[in-house]
């Protein structure tokens, strides 16, 4: 079972008549940190270390001498491999799957889970609607609004048959 997400009702002033109203719920995009290495860059430094060893060498045995020429010799010679042991893992919250697709993926190191847009059924929007302001008035979010209804109407449609 997924936690539920944080959300608050929309900051949007009361819904004109016939809107979705109550059905879309908006919250500020929120990022927590789910898991780290205590020492995510000694981390790094010995797993390049460790190509050259004849034995494993662990984070603890990294000194600030070697922070230094590994890290800065590793990264400007183009060796970033390395820095793939140095994990974090987020949780993100009310942030769109295209900010996911066109800005997260476009790191090479970066991997995610979703949730399913297949498995899991859209009972209402959750989503981060932002506050009226230049290039987001009243038009825009009625178009947004629509839209949701739209497929709120379908997804209804689907899951009753």
């Amino acid at each position: 079972m997924l936690p539920e997400m944080a959300t608050q009702l929309s900051p949007a002033p009361e819904p004109a008549p016939g809107s979705l109203g109550a059905q879309v719920e908006t919250a500020a995009p929120r990022v927590t940190l789910r898991n780290s290495f205590a020492h995510p860059f000694d981390s790094a430094m010995a797993a390049a270390r460790t190509c050259y060893s004849a034995h494993l060498i662990g984070p603890e045995e990294i000194t600030e001498k070697q922070r230094v020429m590994i890290g800065s010799g590793t990264y400007f010679g183009g060796h970033h491999t390395v820095y793939q042991h140095a994990h974090f893992e987020f949780g993100l919250e009310n942030v769109s799957r295209q900010f996911v697709w066109s800005f997260l993926h476009a790191h090479p190191f970066y991997n995610s889970e979703q949730q399913s847009q297949r498995y899991v059924r859209l009972d209402r929007a959750l989503a981060y609607v932002p506050p009226e302001g230049p290039g987001f008035g009243a038009g825009e979010r009625a178009i947004y609004e629509r839209a949701v209804a739209r497929a709120s109407g379908f997804s209804s449609a689907v899951s009753s048959r």
